[in-house]
Parts: structure tokens; sequence; C-alpha cells
């Protein structure tokens, strides 16, 4: 079986890694990739002629005669890769770009919870920053919450997981709005927004397969999403996560799944916008109950590091039977350790940093079974040498029999890679 893997992030490079293991599989296909993508046994790679344009992927699906695709970058979801993929006859997992406006568009999310009483923060939407700073000025007991003074602004489209802005007062508010909107940081993600009550509480992920109709969900998960130590600084694309049994209990999860996922299922489809694929759903415990912060439409990274670190169950097969509305013939099974990832990155991100710095990683630790390092932003110089490429360079994930175990062996892995400018939180695993 020919498998195509799109992606070369930290959570596609997990991804191969876990397949590269299933016997069926003879080749995977990967588009683009990256040095730790490159060096997976069964891998061949691809740079494929425009990076965001779904038909480069196409032709080499056809070219390599692929038999069954995986999608990790939420902008080729968007663009209605699946669409495409599925006009021509080829089997792919992800929603279709109808259906992926559950995370391409925050107003159409907020909407369609408050619309469906899926529960989620008090908000309102705007399209101009003066309707927003007026409204801000007249009517801001409307989102605050009883205990919290803060605000959180939010661009409506993609953001590359960075466009929420968490405000503690009306003016840096006002400053968020003009930013988003006026100066355009998030680009034309910000031509609406969404803002909303801050609410507190316990954060988690909790990702789900479904067919349309029947539903799996995937280990639970939790990520840190700002840089610096004790979630503080500007948010980034997530600097660690940790996936455990004790994150929250059975019976919570099959609340969520009765009041929250089960519902978003059957209404994108009543809607007319039916869902396949994984549905990644940010959800907050408050004391009034579990709310969605925000649905993706795709893996969570690094939270698929974490993830599928636990997986015992060969994977693909569920994955396919979502195409095919044959979910309800699968399960999934766990391991009962816990996982950590840590993200190492080049210092100055999420802002500009550094490129080309080479990277040393001691061989030893690439032949341990408790730990994977999956590459995020490297690549090689011209001398063959490691370097950094991007500013999430390399995720430690580790595998251990308590959270601790685990997150003490990322930590003691972390501390032996060296780069000019290595950055990381240490309180991955610690602060839970």
């Amino acid at each position: 079986m020919k498998v195509m893997v799109i992606g070369n992030g930290g959570a596609a490079h997990a991804f191969v890694t876990k397949i590269n293991k299933y016997p069926n599989i003879s080749v995977i296909i990967c588009a683009p990739v990256n040095p730790g993508i490159e060096d997976v046994e069964k891998v061949i790679g691809y740079e494929p002629a425009c990076i965001n344009n779904p038909v480069a992927y196409l032709n080499i699906a056809l070219l390599e005669e692929v038999d069954f695709t995986i999608v990790f970058p939420e902008i080729l979801l968007s663009y209605g890769i699946v669409d495409i993929f599925e006009a021509n006859g080829l089997k792919i997992f992800g929603p279709n770009r109808a259906a992926a406006i559950i995370e391409n568009s925050k107003v159409f999310m907020k909407d369609f919870c408050n619309k469906y009483k899926i529960p989620t923060a008090h908000y309102a939407t705007f399209t101009s920053s003066g309707t927003a700073k007026l409204f801000m000025e007249d009517h801001p007991a409307f989102l605050k919450s009883e205990k919290s003074p803060k605000f959180v602004v939010k661009a409506d489209g993609l953001a590359q997981g960075k466009g929420v802005i968490i405000c503690n007062d009306e003016s840096s508010t006002f400053s968020a709005i003009k930013e988003i909107m006026d100066d355009r940081i998030f680009g034309d993600a910000g031509e609406r927004i969404v803002i909303e009550e801050f609410l507190e509480g316990m954060e988690f992920s909790f990702m789900v397969l479904t067919d349309g109709y029947s539903i799996i969900p995937l280990a639970v998960s939790r990520d840190y999403k700002k840089i610096y130590d004790g979630d503080k600084g500007a948010n980034t694309g997530g600097m660690g996560s940790f996936s455990s049994d004790k994150i929250i209990s059975k019976e919570l999860q099959q609340e969520i799944i009765k009041d929250i996922i089960q519902p978003t299922i059957d209404n994108m489809r009543k809607e007319g916008y039916p869902y396949k694929g994984l549905l990644y759903a940010g959800l907050i415990l408050t004391n009034d109950g579990v709310k969605v912060l925000e649905f993706n439409s795709r893996f969570g990274d690094p939270e698929t590091q974490a993830v599928l670190m636990r997986l015992n169950t060969e994977f693909l097969g569920v994955l396919e039977a979502t195409t095919n509305q044959r979910l309800h013939e699968y399960k999934l099974n766990w391991k009962n350790e816990s996982s950590v990832c840590v993200v190492l990155v080049s210092r100055g991100y999420p802002n500009s940093y550094r490129k080309g710095d080479i990277i040393t990683i001691p061989r030893d630790i690439e032949t341990r079974q408790d730990i994977e390092i999956y590459h995020s932003g490297t690549a090689y110089n011209t001398h063959g040498n490691l370097v950094t490429s991007g500013g999430r360079v390399l995720n430690v994930t580790a595998l251990g029999k308590t959270l601790k175990d685990a997150t003490k062996k990322a930590y003691e892995v972390v501390d032996r890679i060296e780069f000019t400018g290595k950055y990381t939180r240490r309180d991955i695993g610690y602060t839970s």
C-alpha cells in the first residue's frame, strides 16, 4: 500500500514515524519533507511545485499511484484539497472545503455554537474596527466575566495558531482591535474579528475521528501556547504538550461527546457541511462546565506528537474508515503510560528568529524506544550539517510510566541537544 503524507511539521513527522512500522505499507510519499522525515525508512520525498497549491500534490499522487493520502496543513484543507482529490477518484483523509470552515472562520464557529446551544464564551463579531471600538465603549459588560476583567480578541481567519490576543482590560482590547483589523498583523485573517469573554479554567485538547456519523476519541492531551513559563508572553503555534489518562475522567469524556462533539457532527451534516476526518476541539473546564474555545479541522501540533506515542492500535485502517462510514467497526487501544512533548525553538520565536545554526543531537538518543525526536524547522546546509530553518525546530517526545517520569526523560534529552539560541519552556508537563 502506498500512502501519501502532506506536511513537514512535527506532527507529520510523528505520523510518518508511526505508520512506517506497519507491514502493509510499502512506501510513504512525503511532500514536502524535512531531514527527520527523510530519514524514515519507507519515505520517498517530494518538493511540490507550489507548497500551498492542492493541484501540485494531486500531480504527485497521480504520478505515484497513491492509495491513500493524509493532509496536515490547514491551509490546504481550506483550499479544497480533499474536494480535488476525491474528484479525481483518490482516497484522502480530512474534511472537504465546505466543512473546513469550522476552523477557517472563527465567526462561523461561534455562530454555529450559539445556534445549536453548544457551550462557548459570550461573544460579538465585527467587520470594522470602528464598530468594534464603539461596541466596547458602550457594552463592555456584555463580554466581561464576573471573575475577570479580561477579553479575548480573535482574528476570524487562519493565522497559524497565533491569531488570538488576550487583553487584560478595555484599553488593551482597543489596541488589539487596531493591530488585527487596521494594522493587519495577521494579514487577511483580520478582515473580521470575534471579541469574547475570557474564560477561567483548565484548557485541554479533545481530538476525535469521525466519518460524519460515528465518533472515536483520541487520547486527551494538553498543550502550552504561550512562549514563556507560567503561560506568559505571546501566543505561539505550541511550545509543548502532554497526554495522560488523568487529565479528565472517563465520565467527563462521555459528557463532552454527548454535549459538544456529537451535536457538532450531527448539525454540521444538517447544515450541509458533512464533516469527515479529524475534529480537534480546544476545550476549557470552567466552574460552569466544559466550553468550546475553538475547533480545528486537522491534527493538533504538538498534541499529536504526545498522543501518538501512546497509541497501540494500527492506525491507518481507522483513518480510511472515516472516508466510507465504517468507523463504527473500529476502536483504538492506548498505552497506560503518559507522554510529554517539549518543543525546542529558535530564540526570538514567535517573532523574528535566526536560521542556519548547526544542531547537535547525540546519536545514542535516537536509538531509545521511549524517546522520539520529531523535526519541525530543520534543514541541511551546503556542508551537509543539520541546521535550524524555522521557529519551532525540534519536538522531544518521551513516554513514561507516569507524567513525572515522562517529563524527566524529555528534559534530560532536551538538555543534551545543542544549537545556538536554543530556547524551550521549562515547565512542560510540570504545570498541569
